[in-house]
């Protein structure tokens, strides 16, 4: 009994030195590489600095002027970018309501996955199961459920256009 005692005693201390050590290394390779990077180059682009901008880049050293310019260009993207997918979006359910798989296939683009697993064969089949997804959608938010809230059921919905993508 003493001895099974002992040898858990052990374990525990011994998992314990080893998440302590590894704590140790981890801060001395974090404060080695701040240190370093900020010693070799003021304005460096080091993976430490402008951590939370979400890969927006380092703007220290930049001037206000040049700050503004930057952020201004990242806001006509981002625009640009909703309004392709918006675009693309209304594309694909103009093509889904008109039962169109050509210009379905046009509007997802020919290298999406999910053209792959639908085909000519099997696209009325598609349809019907996205205007089920719809009436589904339609009969939560009756009850007072965002299906695009996460309570999609396991159907996919909500998540990217509420494709059905199994593996």
């Amino acid at each position: 009994m003493k001895k099974d005692s002992l040898l858990k005693g052990a374990a525990v201390f011994g998992a314990l030195a080893l998440m302590a050590g590894g704590m140790l290394a981890a801060d001395a390779a974090v404060n080695n590489s701040v240190t370093s990077s900020s010693s070799s180059n003021a304005n460096s682009n080091s993976n430490w600095e402008g951590r939370g901008n979400r890969g927006g880049g380092n703007m220290a050293g930049l001037t206000d002027e040049e700050k503004a310019a930057k952020i201004a260009e990242r806001e006509a993207n981002r625009t640009a970018n909703q309004a392709a997918m918006e675009t693309r979006r209304t594309a694909v359910e103009a093509a889904l309501s008109a039962g169109d798989y050509d210009a379905w296939v046009a509007a997802e683009g020919s290298d999406s996955p999910i053209v792959t697993k639908v085909t000519k064969d099997n696209f009325a089949q598609f349809v019907q199961a996205h205007n089920l997804m719809e009436q589904a959608r339609t009969i939560l938010s009756g009850i007072g459920l965002d299906a695009s809230a996460g309570h999609g059921m396991g159907m996919g919905m909500g998540l990217g256009g509420g494709h059905m993508m199994n593996k």
